[in-house]
This record gives C-alpha cells, sequence and structure tokens, in this order.
C-alpha cells in the first residue's frame, strides 16, 4: 500500500488528530508563561557584607573569614569564593544540582544570623539567590549642572529610588555612583583631655545630637504632622505625613 492511498483510506483519523494537535498548540500557547527571561535556576547564591571604614587587612579578618567559617557548615555547599575589598566581601556559594535552592537561601540566611555576634557592629549582611531578576534590565542615568552630587545623590535615593519601586512588576531597584553624605569631625586632644573626655563620649555626643526621635503626630489645617525632638541634619523640617 503506497503513502497516498494510506492516507486517502484513514483521512478521517489523520484530520481527526490533526484537529487534536492543533487545539492541544493552541491552549498550550495560550497558558505558557511569558517573560523577558525565562526562570532559570542558578545553583548560586551570593552573600554581600558590608562593614564601612575598615581597611583591607582588618575586612579579611573581621568580616570575610568569619562568615567563609559560617558559610562551610551549609550542607551541599561544593564551593565558596570570596572576594575583599575594603569595608566590604562578597561570597560566591556554589551548590550540588539536585539541591533546593530555596530551603538553601534560608539556611544560608539564617548561617549568617549567627554570624552577627562576631561581625563588626555596623556590618550590613544580604544573601541574593542568583537568578534571572539578579541582572538590571533597565538603566536610568541621572545628571545635571545645576546641583552637586552630593544633592543629586540625595534625589536619587529618596526621591527616585522610592518612586520607582511603586511600579509594578519591579523587583529590585539598585544605585551606582550615589555619593552618600559624609561628615569629618577633627577632635582635638589636647581639649578632649581638659575636659576630662574620651573619644566615645564625642562619639555618643555627636549621635545625640544628629538623631531625631519620633514623638507623636499633631493636626493642624487639616493635615496631620509627625513631630519629633532632636536636630535635624542639614537643616531639613519634617514633612506632613499625610
Amino acid at each position: 500500500m503506497t503513502v497516498g492511498a494510506f492516507v486517502i483510506r484513514h483521512r478521517i483519523a489523520i484530520l481527526g488528530t490533526t484537529a487534536l494537535l492543533t487545539a492541544a498548540g493552541a491552549v498550550a500557547a495560550v497558558r505558557m508563561p511569558v517573560s523577558i527571561f525565562p526562570e532559570v535556576a542558578f545553583h548560586r547564591i551570593t552573600l554581600i557584607a558590608r562593614a564601612p571604614n575598615l581597611p583591607i587587612e582588618q575586612t579579611v579578618t573581621s568580616l570575610t573569614q568569619p562568615l567563609e567559617s559560617a558559610m562551610a557548615s551549609v550542607p551541599d555547599v561544593q564551593t565558596i569564593r570570596s572576594n575583599t575589598t575594603r569595608g566590604g566581601a562578597q561570597l560566591d556559594l556554589l551548590f550540588a544540582w539536585d539541591t533546593d535552592m530555596v530551603t538553601a537561601l534560608t539556611t544560608v540566611q539564617t548561617a549568617m544570623e549567627e554570624t552577627r555576634g562576631v561581625l563588626p557592629t555596623d556590618a550590613e549582611l544580604d544573601a541574593r539567590l542568583l537568578d534571572t531578576s539578579a541582572f538590571p534590565i533597565i538603566g536610568v542615568a541621572v545628571s545635571t549642572t545645576q546641583h552637586t552630587l552630593g544633592e543629586l545623590s540625595d534625589f536619587a535615593i529618596y526621591e527616585a529610588a522610592p518612586q520607582l519601586k511603586t511600579i509594578p512588576g519591579v523587583f529590585r531597584v539598585d544605585l551606582e555612583g550615589a555619593k552618600v553624605r559624609e561628615y569629618t569631625l577633627v577632635v582635638d586632644p589636647a581639649a578632649l583631655a581638659a575636659h576630662h573626655l574620651d573619644l566615645a563620649a564625642v562619639e555618643a555626643a555627636v549621635r545625640s545630637a544628629t538623631t531625631v526621635s519620633a514623638a507623636g503626630q499633631t493636626r493642624d489645617d487639616h493635615q496631620r504632622y509627625a513631630c519629633g525632638h532632636g536636630r535635624p541634619v542639614g537643616g531639613r523640617c519634617l514633612l506632613p505625613s499625610g
């Protein structure tokens, strides 16, 4: 029997099968998830630690090494790679391919929190599961010739970034190149000795003078204001809260 004769003889069955496959393909195409990047599970977790103002030698001993020791006890970790810079460290944890990465991320976060007691008090820790959302897809550049870099950074940190985070579908907004305002205090050793003070007392006084604490709310002219006590940095006034 030739192919043509077979098709003619079973044409109803062939047409029915073709129709069913076409309908199944149409249903699958409608239900198929569509995104810019496919959902890919990388078996890698990145741990980022920051401790500002630490020299690189002290960063290694007080930040990188304690975290490496803690991460070595995490189950299914095959390789740990670390990169240390001044005041910061990055650890890349590579896991076995059959590892449940959501559970692994929870375990890494738990081990990370357990090391806080031996890390610098101002250390900032963040653990991220490497997936397609870890890579930026849109870059926004902000520039001006009428304001300083500090003023431009304040706009990006306190105004632009919070607004971008409210856009539906935005997972994270990272800032690069922003300059956080810093102030340097020069201490006179002779004056400290004359007033029987040490650097810890000066630090506590500066921290107290630049901290604004909440003291409640008040209403005036159909607006609600947040009240605080202390001295706002930069001479800024408290804005209405609603």
